[in-house]
């Protein structure tokens, strides 16, 4: 029996997932025990993989509903990026963006931080 594209996407995804909170997981614990920033970050890096593999999995799904009004086909996406309407930014949004970048900022801060107090 032939898979077909969409469940092939979920399984490859599902193993995606896996390997890398497997990976994250053990870079994370011996990054830390070694005091490596490095080994580290990586290890965020295979969470971020993880998480795109997911979002995959969700898109997946989401693909498979028939086009109707509130979500037309491929021509009225191509359409709207030809002829792109100016993005009105809501007070909310630009708030979350704003505590993004703030929470990114801190972060990098407190990594650089343990980072030197630990190589000390």
């Amino acid at each position: 029996m032939e898979k077909n594209r969409d469940q092939i996407i979920v399984k490859t995804s599902i193993i995606g997932i896996v390997a890398n909170v497997l990976f994250a997981t053990f870079k994370a614990i011996v990054g830390l025990l070694f005091s490596s920033i490095a080994i580290v970050l990586d290890a965020v890096n295979n969470w971020s993989d993880a998480l795109s593999s997911l979002i995959k999995i969700i898109d997946s799904k989401l693909s498979q509903k028939v086009p109707d009004k509130k979500h037309p086909p491929f021509i009225e996406s191509f359409k709207s990026i030809l002829n792109p309407e100016t993005p009105d930014y809501s007070t909310v949004a630009l708030i979350i963006v704003v505590v993004a970048i703030i929470v990114k900022i801190v972060f990098g801060k407190y990594v650089e931080t343990e980072w030197y107090s630990a190589s000390s």
